[in-house]
């Protein structure tokens, strides 16, 4: 018997920005447990979100987006505002020719929480709280972890993967103007599954064996069909449903969906573990 792999969803496919260094996923499993720490400790390092910047720090490889203060950005020399175009010749460092994954954070909006420079999305205090969200009235984002309570308070994030037919006008209009000069895509999450770490809803593992994956239908797609999923995601979205069981709940399916003509959906595929921990699906070909 030969086995081909095909995957269930091709935004899986994950991009990689070519840099230097190495970060890795948070987690290590699919992490089943509900997490209760909400570890946001109070301080004086801010009183409004205006007193909070979006940093790098450019002596380390593979850095991304963090939340800073001035007091932070006082202390470090080489951690900078990302609207800042300037960096000191000091805070370059040679890097390995390797390539770093996506930043789980890109596309966060800051906010003063106690006291603190935080993300202001992905607040949660269960696993199943964290489901993967994009921001529309940006070009160039990627997918990230929020929950479902951040997606209702914000118009212009949506959940991931979304239909450009739905996106508000007021989105449309907040996107800056070098949006329309350059050509960039939208970046999938780099794993679809996704828990509550002591710091907010985090990306983690999607499986270690077969058995850490099953068939879900993600009801906000169009002509949706059982695909393979990591199945610590079952119960994060009433939207994205075991097969067979009972409808789900009215609203899940865009408006753009309903002129669209699908066909019978195929055979499910065989779950199956990629050895860099994704859930795919396998037909088997005799």
């Amino acid at each position: 018997m030969r086995r081909t792999l095909h995957f269930s969803l091709a935004a899986l496919l994950i991009t990689t920005v070519a840099a230097c260094g190495g970060r890795t996923l948070p987690g290590g499993n699919t992490n089943t447990n509900s997490n209760q720490n909400g570890n946001f400790n109070s301080g004086d390092e801010c009183q409004t979100a205006g007193d909070c910047r979006v940093a790098r720090k450019w002596d380390a490889c593979c850095s991304c987006p963090e939340a800073a203060s001035a007091a932070d950005l006082a202390a470090d020399p080489c951690l900078i505002p990302l609207e800042q175009s300037a960096v000191p010749e000091q805070c370059f460092v040679e890097c390995p020719a390797i390539e770093c994954p996506p930043c789980p954070d890109a596309g966060r909006t800051l906010d003063c929480n106690q006291g603190q420079c935080a993300w202001k999305e992905g607040r949660c205090t269960d696993d199943d709280q964290c489901v993967a969200a994009i921001r529309v009235d940006n070009c160039c984002e990627q997918a990230f972890p929020a929950t479902h309570a951040d997606i209702a308070a914000d118009p212009c994030l949506v959940y991931w993967p979304h239909y450009w037919e739905e996106v508000p006008q007021q989105c449309w209009d907040a996107r800056p103007e070098y949006c329309e000069l350059i050509d960039c895509a939208e970046l999938p999450p780099p794993s679809r599954a996704m828990y509550c770490a002591s710091d907010g809803c985090a990306f983690g593992i999607e499986c270690n064996t077969p058995t850490d994956c099953t068939h879900l239908i993600d009801h906000r797609s169009c002509c949706s069909c059982p695909e393979v999923w990591p199945a610590s995601m079952v119960g994060h979205d009433p939207c994205v449903l075991p097969v067979g069981e009972n409808p789900p709940p009215g609203g899940c399916m865009p408006e753009a969906c309903l002129t669209v003509l699908c066909e019978q959906c195929p055979e499910a595929p065989q779950p199956d573990c990629l050895p860099e921990g994704l859930c795919v699906g396998v037909w088997a070909e005799f």
